[in-house]
């Protein structure tokens, strides 16, 4: 990936991330990111059993701190609104971190509430904006 390109769509997860930590009430929390640019080097990704995927997050509940790790190469291939999708995903796996019986294990259970947790925090965002433009 060319280094223009990676600026520019690690910038577009900065703002994604930095617009949701505080509505989410994760500016208590130390989250750190990282940016990747080759898929094979991705945490999980390439040479892990599936290069598709674009972001990894893990979350030690405990002493408040997490980690995302972001495949840039498939953020290249997203539009925003999915981006941002994928994005609160993630950060929602922050917020239940703590319900898991094995922090190394994420179940399906897991995925689907935080998606519908990220769907729901979405909607609700969306329906705020409009009820302030009218």
């Amino acid at each position: 990936m060319k280094r223009k390109a990676f600026k520019r769509n690690r910038a577009r997860c900065q703002r994604i991330i930095r617009d949701w930590l505080q509505p989410l009430g994760l500016l208590w929390w130390q989250v750190d990111t990282l940016y990747y640019d080759d898929p094979a080097e991705f945490p999980g990704g390439a040479g892990h059993g599936d290069s598709h995927i674009v972001a990894r997050v893990w979350a030690q509940w405990e002493y408040l701190t997490a980690k995302i790790a972001i495949n840039v190469p498939e953020v290249a291939q997203m539009d925003d609104d999915k981006l941002e999708r994928v994005l609160v995903h993630e950060l929602c796996h922050i917020l239940v971190s703590e319900m898991r019986a094995d922090p190394d294990a994420c179940t399906d259970h897991e995925e689907r509430t935080v998606t519908q947790l990220a769907n729901a925090f979405i909607w609700t965002r969306n329906l705020a904006r409009k009820a302030a433009q009218q």
